[in-house]
């Protein structure tokens, strides 16, 4: 019964995709209802319609899905609200006050090629900790697990990702900009900071900073050209979908690195092999998207103090060094959502947005993140929008925004959604205050 909602879920959100208007062939819902689907609609159908036994492979822990009807309400209220909120007219019309004006090319360049070179700054002195960039790759997979032990270069980890941000400026300078010196040393800079981008996520053993960073190129394509490459964007799905169901035993035949390249080749041919036999699970590729579902199953099968959106608050201050601030805070959400989900906090599980809302203030609280969501996505789609065709570099910063609005849909813990997308703020902070002049309506600058 409860599969057939899920169901009808996933149509309503595919009819809502098609029938809306759309100030683009894509924009910021178009990408949270791809996030939407990928964390609830779709894991929610598998796990109630209980496919391939997927309550019993899909458990956390001892803790199997309840098919709470709490569950499926929420998630069904959840996306009409974040919908209803990103249609609210006041974000529109708060967001065309701001108007945003770039200085000229050479501030770009020198822009890109600092974040570039801080980031492969960061990327040397991170590996450094544990025996330079080398170890630090055949080990990715024993660090992310938390197996070797980090150091107190660990912070360095942050900045990696600044090569994310220099790369799409400086691929909007070498396609977009009208510049006609130079082009060849920009794209050179550019192939360099490819390499370091694929350096920096390799060394997190992440399998979404990969698929992230070059999603955003064929976005950002599809934002300038209005088409959508059926090829393209089946080999993509397709490609993606074998690295996030291989993606661990490539990052763990990386432990074969110090014995050369063949060697990283040859481990994860026998690893392959060794589960030859195993056919195609859609088993696998969901486990990469269930835990918002599980969560928000836990957190309504739990008993626990309410906590009144306060993660938020100490969300912004985990920013700053602990020495700075001489505080203590409380366990994180992810802390609490993991102990919650299998009774032990050997790892944390994110609770992804709706739980975060449950856990703050129950219904109320699911109410107010949802509209509160869907209305920054509008205000922040409306202030770029504005310059989307006037300044060269803008359809990347559209798309780098838009993707990092939706991770809170799966993050749900502002600590781990802020220092996760560090980078990103920090990027942007910078970006605002010296690539560009940001004015209110009427020339009031900011």
């Amino acid at each position: 019964m409860l599969a057939t909602a899920y169901l009808g879920l996933i149509l309503c959100m595919l009819l809502t995709e098609i029938k809306r208007k759309k100030t683009g062939k894509l924009d910021f819902l178009t990408l949270a209802n791809l996030i939407f689907f990928l964390v609830y609609a779709f894991p929610g159908f598998v796990l109630s319609a209980n496919l391939e036994n997927a309550r019993h492979e899909l458990n956390w822990g001892n803790t199997l899905y309840t098919d709470n009807p709490q569950t499926v309400i929420a998630i069904f209220v959840g996306y009409f609200l974040i919908v209803i909120g990103f249609y609210s007219k006041s974000a529109e019309k708060f967001g065309k006050t701001i108007t945003i004006k770039s200085y000229s090319d050479k501030v770009v360049i020198v822009f890109a090629l600092f974040l570039l070179l801080f980031s492969c700054l960061s990327i040397q002195i991170y590996g450094s900790q544990y025996g330079g960039v080398m170890v630090a790759l055949a080990k990715s997979h024993l660090i992310r697990s938390t197996t070797v032990e980090s150091g107190n270069l660990v912070f360095f980890k942050n900045f990696m990702f600044f090569s994310f941000f220099a790369s799409y400026l400086l691929a909007a300078l070498v396609f977009f900009s009208e510049l006609k010196k130079g082009k060849f040393i920009l794209f050179s800079l550019f192939l360099l900071s490819v390499v370091a981008s694929w350096i920096s996520a390799t060394l997190t053993a992440g399998r979404i900073p990969f698929v992230r960073y070059i999603i955003g190129f064929y976005l950002v394509y599809v934002l300038k050209t209005g088409k959508f490459s059926l090829t393209f964007t089946l080999t993509f799905v397709c490609s993606a979908a074998l690295f996030l169901i291989h993606g661990k035993t490539l990052f763990f035949s990386l432990s074969a690195l110090p014995d050369g390249y063949v060697a990283v080749v040859e481990r994860f041919r026998q690893s392959l092999d060794s589960g030859a036999n195993e056919s195609f699970s859609i088993i696998e590729l969901v486990e990469n998207f269930v835990f918002p579902v599980h969560s928000l199953d836990a957190a309504f099968n739990n008993h626990y103090p309410m906590r009144l959106f306060l993660d938020i608050y100490y969300g912004v201050l985990s920013l700053i060094p602990e020495r700075l601030t001489n505080m203590e805070f409380p366990e994180t959400l992810s802390f609490e959502n993991t102990a919650n989900i299998i009774g032990s906090n050997e790892f944390a599980i994110p609770p992804g947005i709706l739980a975060f809302g449950i856990y703050s203030m129950s219904w109320v609280g699911l109410i107010i993140i949802s509209l509160s969501f869907g209305w920054i996505g509008r205000y922040l789609q409306t202030i770029f929008n504005n310059q989307l065709h006037t300044i060269y570099w803008m359809p990347f910063v559209y798309i780098l925004t838009a993707v990092t609005w939706i991770d809170f849909i799966t993050f749900g813990d502002p600590e781990a959604y802020l220092i996760g997308n560090f980078w990103f703020f920090a990027a942007m902070g910078l970006l605002l205050s010296f690539v560009s002049k940001v004015y209110w309506k009427k020339n009031y600058k900011l």
